[in-house]
């Protein structure tokens, strides 16, 4: 390729200049990365993380409030994103806390949970998988978690 100050290159010029530099840096060990794509792969891996804690209190609470069915839920969850997003990852982490705060812990990491998913539904290819994932937690807790008749209704 010849390079001359006096002449504009072209852009078939440039490219090849582009290819070859690419070539020389990936030679060299350079890793180029889609930033978009490392993004919503960090995304994915919270919330995993916040599934697998979820699944760690569920066990902790040993039935208590349901939390065995939300047990099966977050590991259907669980398998169904491992799926999606061909990630094998599992983690394991061990609760050291009685069954309520285990249980007001777990409300907290449910609405973290939600709104990382609500991102990932704007991100991925699945957002109608992950929407349904959504609505499905939605949906169970506020079933499962309804505590009838601490309402009255006063007249005035």
């Amino acid at each position: 390729m010849d390079y001359n100050d006096e002449k504009l290159p072209t852009i078939t010029i440039i490219e090849e200049m582009a290819k070859a530099y690419n070539f020389s840096l990936k030679e060299r060990g350079f890793v180029f990365v889609n930033l978009e794509e490392e993004g919503k792969s960090l995304l994915i891996e919270e919330i995993l993380t916040l599934l697998f804690k979820l699944r760690a209190s569920y066990r902790a609470m040993g039935g208590f409030l349901d939390s065995t069915s939300m047990l099966t839920l977050t590991e259907k969850h669980i398998d169904k994103l491992r799926y999606l997003f061909n990630n094998e990852q599992n983690k394991g982490y061990l609760v050291t806390t009685n069954k309520t705060k285990c249980f007001l812990n777990s409300i907290a990491l449910e609405n973290m949970l939600l709104m990382k998913l609500l991102l990932l539904s704007q991100k991925c290819d699945y957002g109608n998988e992950i929407i349904s994932i959504m609505i499905e937690r939605t949906k169970f807790i506020s079933e499962n978690l309804v505590v009838e008749s601490i309402f009255s209704s006063k007249t005035t």
